[in-house]
């Protein structure tokens, strides 16, 4: 008589175990592994407890399901755990209360060149400890600004972020360029604090501004690990760049979002031996400890980043060359005056102030107008353009486009109340006139003359 086939024992326990451990994400093929926290495949789920332990995980009414939308990041433990999955577990490292002087020396010394003024100087350091701080008392708080540090090698600028990621653990990441540029980005998923070290090489500096941009903005992250699901999860990065380089980053005229500090010279290695050892003794803890009762007074997570030294001149870097020309035009550093004149002029002075500067690609005066007119507007000098009637010497009268630095006067401030009023054609000739001809002795300065489409020295070809 052929024997009966054994049946298989039912390990209870282990299905149980998976019943209250395991969470099926709704419309994918994955699972929330709550023991080892962390997303898997139902695949791999098989692989490590059993298929047959998995298919009755699967048939039981007690198995739990989360939509993909509620698999989430929350720090403020706000979310239900009866409908949600919290990524977050809290934070590992323990505060201690402990001598952080050696930390407060080095930040003193990193930011000692922010400004010229040695008060503004201490509001530097002071803002950056509460941007520290802030999201540390406030869990899950994400800054609108970023920390930008460069300078030499060896400052310690690294030495402080180091520290900050250690503080955050899991939730702390250092990254870069590879990183930030890998479609495969979940890196980016349970992170409160990242560094990015040289994310930007100087051919990459306009191509990564917006997508720098969108990690200290978006409020949300897509994440795309390999071979699982992509999900959206809420941006709450605050985020540091370090760099040796002297342009790090490209910015705008108008930024509010970045603090920018560039680092003074090493110090002796003794100091630096003694900060790794205060370091290994308790320091990161005792920084923790420290951060968490900082007073941050009026600090909001929104305020604008202070404007450093170290930024102004990161600014003017990344200036267009319209930018600059205005800026020296308007500053009385060219011999120009810097009043009204056809838009035509103003580019044929652009062209060779060009020339002079050494630039090889001016451009466009459809981009140059409207570049010189936005930035002046930027530094509170605005300037427009009006159609106006002009009547150039030994010419009839014609329409242009006249470049106003300043509305126009009318009447000389020494005018009596009978003498008449010039009308704005007549001012603006004089203005078109006035211009041109300072415009033909600083076009005279230095070899060749500036070209572009035939226009005369006047500047009044191709001004309407």
């Amino acid at each position: 008589m052929q024997g009966r086939k054994k049946e298989k024992t039912i390990d209870w326990g282990k299905v149980n175990h998976l019943i209250e451990h395991f969470v099926l994400i709704y419309g994918t093929d994955t699972v929330w592994d709550g023991s080892e926290r962390l997303i898997m495949k139902i695949a791999n789920m098989g692989h490590a407890h059993g298929a047959d332990m998995v298919r009755l995980w699967k048939a039981s009414e007690r198995r739990r399901t989360v939509r993909l939308d509620d698999v989430v990041f929350d720090p403020t433990l706000q979310a239900d755990p009866e409908t949600t999955v919290n990524l977050y577990d809290g934070m590992a490292m323990v505060p201690k209360q402990g001598d952080v002087d050696p930390i407060l020396d080095l930040i003193g010394y990193l930011t000692s060149r922010a400004t010229a003024d040695e008060a503004d100087t201490g509001d530097v350091m002071h803002w950056l400890l509460c941007w520290l701080a802030y999201p540390l008392q406030h869990p899950g708080a994400k800054l609108r600004t970023a920390v930008v540090m460069h300078g030499d090698e060896g400052a310690g600028k690294n030495f402080l972020f180091d520290i900050m990621v250690a503080i955050y653990g899991k939730y702390g990441a250092l990254v870069g360029q590879d990183e930030l540029e890998d479609k495969f980005n979940d890196w980016r998923s349970c992170k409160l604090f990242v560094v990015g070290d040289e994310v930007s090489s100087r051919a990459e500096l306009v191509h990564n501004k917006n997508r720098l941009k969108a990690l200290i903005t978006s409020p949300t992250v897509q994440i795309n690990p390999k071979n699982l699901s992509r999900r959206e999860e809420k941006n709450q990065m605050n985020i540091v760049f370090l760099s040796n380089e002297l342009q790090p980053l490209a910015l705008d005229n108008s930024d509010r979002r970045y603090l920018v500090v560039y680092t003074p010279r090493a110090k002796d290695p003794e100091y630096y031996r003694k900060l790794g050892e205060w370091r290994d003794n308790g320091g990161a803890e005792a920084f923790y400890h420290y951060l968490l009762h900082y007073p941050l007074k009026d600090f909001h997570p929104y305020a604008p980043a202070p404007m450093t030294e170290a930024k102004s001149a990161l600014i003017a870097i990344n200036r267009k060359s319209p930018e600059l020309f205005w800026e020296e035009w308007s500053g009385g550093e060219l011999d120009l005056p810097y009043m009204a004149c056809a838009v035509g002029q103003a580019y044929s002075a652009y062209l060779k102030w060009c020339q002079r500067t050494g630039d090889r690609y001016p451009f466009k005066q459809g981009q140059f107008t409207p570049t010189l007119l936005r930035f002046a507007e930027g530094q509170g000098k605005p300037a427009r353009v009006k159609a106006m009637n002009v009547t150039r010497p030994g010419a009839a009268k014609k329409t242009e486009r006249v470049l106003l630095v300043a509305e126009p006067v009318l009447r000389a401030p020494d005018a009596k109340d009978d003498d008449p009023a010039l009308t704005e054609s007549e001012w603006a000739s004089g203005a078109v006139k006035d211009f041109g001809e300072a415009l033909r002795k600083y076009l005279g300065y230095g070899s060749g003359s500036p070209s572009h489409d035939g226009d005369s020295p006047d500047g009044d070809g191709g001004a309407n």
